[in-house]
């Protein structure tokens, strides 16, 4: 029998993009996941800043003690 190596290189292009969005203002820390890794449904994709997040529960927490809104 006669074998050959081969050995192909290329790039491949993505099969769908989407956008990410989250859901609270803030800026990213880290990101879980690299070009081309797929990211399952159930996992974290990045992490957030919580500063902003925190500023605004500490006024909502402030506005319904004091009954100002």
């Amino acid at each position: 029998p006669a074998w050959e190596r081969w050995r192909i290189t290329g790039f491949t292009r993505a099969d769908k993009t989407i956008t990410i969005t989250p859901e609270v203002n803030g800026r990213c820390i880290e990101v879980f996941a690299d070009i081309g890794d797929p990211v399952p449904a159930d996992s974290v994709f990045a992490k957030i800043d919580s500063t902003f997040t925190d500023i605004a529960l500490s006024a909502n927490k402030i506005s319904q003690t004091t009954g100002t809104f």
